[in-house]
């Protein structure tokens, strides 16, 4: 669909508020009550790939079919209704979220924060598992080549090092040992979290 269909979908609208009707695609109607620039602003990364994929996917959908008002409604019921379950509507609405706040309750259903709630917590425990994952990763080869306790005394002898550098080096390989022991129970952990939280998620979906 080009800017010539889209400028005509705006003049289309109008006409259907005054009792009228018209030929509307589901590409025009996505471009009217969607804006990416503000998706790109407002929405996380991943959230913004979603969003922008299932953007694309439906500007391919260029069939016009007649609509009324009450049509034109039901149209961009089933299309606000895919993007809210990916990232809040109203972070990449372009303003339109005022003209559909009385659809919004239907849209989402009693169980809408708790859905958000769950999705936020799910985002955590990806995080914190990937920066678990990330320091095995970087820091044992790190560790693996530290001075132990005995060639820190054989370095203060030697007087490579003095008593208070030899400490403080002691000090932080023993903190980098801590985190290594601390990550992989974290790990596991926060994927037993991660799989009750999905389970948990996918139930309340099914009831959308």
């Amino acid at each position: 669909m080009g800017l010539f269909s889209d400028i005509k979908a705006v003049k289309d609208v109008q006409k259907l508020k005054q009792g009228g009707q018209a030929n509307l695609s589901i590409s025009q109607v996505v471009n009217l009550i969607t804006n990416m620039p503000d998706a790109q602003k407002n929405l996380s990364n991943k959230e913004f790939e979603q969003v922008y994929s299932l953007y694309k996917q439906m500007r391919k959908c260029s069939t016009k079919i007649p609509v009324n008002l009450d049509g034109y409604f039901d149209m961009a019921l089933e299309i606000i209704q895919r993007f809210d379950s990916i990232a809040p509507y109203e972070k990449y609405s372009g303003g339109n979220e005022i003209e559909f706040s009385f659809l919004m309750d239907k849209i989402r259903g009693k169980d809408y924060e708790k859905i958000q709630d769950l999705k936020k917590q799910i985002s955590d425990c990806e995080i914190s598992i990937k920066q678990s994952k990330d320091a095995i990763t970087t820091n044992a080869p790190i560790l693996a080549e530290c001075y132990s306790d005995e060639e820190l005394r054989s370095l203060v002898k030697a007087g490579e090092f003095t008593a208070e550098q030899a400490k403080e080096y002691a000090d932080q390989r023993d903190i980098l040992r801590m985190t290594l022991e601390f990550a992989p129970k974290n790990i596991e952990f926060m994927s037993t979290t991660l799989r009750n939280l999905k389970a948990e998620l996918a139930e309340l979906e099914q009831d959308i």
